[in-house]
């Protein structure tokens, strides 16, 4: 069984190791474990912050007022 180790808890850790995941079971390869290696998870990670300023850059042309 393979182990594969992914530095960091942030969105992109998490990401990568969901997608590492998700192409082993879809390639139907043999078990694999990923292990998320980090010194904080979430909440306390930077990446629970910065995931809130992407709202109103994908709003667009929303009214500032309901942003």
């Amino acid at each position: 069984m393979p182990n594969i180790a992914v530095i960091g808890a942030g969105v992109n850790g998490v990401a990568s190791a969901i997608k590492i995941l998700e192409h082993y079971v879809s390639e139907g390869k043999r078990p694999t474990r990923v292990t998320i290696i980090s010194e904080d998870f979430t909440p306390n990670t930077t990446g629970d912050g910065s995931a809130g300023l992407w709202g109103p850059y994908l709003l667009g042309g929303t009214a500032q007022s309901k942003v």
